[in-house]
């Protein structure tokens, strides 16, 4: 019986330590290296248990982007 006590303790006490942590995001203002121009990703994040995440991301075929021209004409 004294073993069933100390196994319900430590669950206890895990659960109010993992519960007890307040964590708060951060996002990376400059990634480094910088990704190159045009990169674009789709991020997902799923919560689990005891404060954890899962995140996972996947690039994205950006749009082609056509040089910028400039057409004068004389007015």
């Amino acid at each position: 019986m004294p073993v069933v006590k100390f196994a319900v303790v430590i669950a206890v006490s895990l659960l109010v330590t993992a519960c007890g942590h307040v964590h708060f995001t951060q996002i990376a203002a400059e990634p480094n290296p910088p990704p190159p121009p045009g990169f674009q990703a789709t991020c997902t994040s799923m919560a689990l248990p005891f404060n954890g995440f899962i995140s996972s991301c996947t690039p994205v075929v950006a749009p082609a982007v056509a040089e910028e021209r400039v057409v004068r004409a004389k007015g």
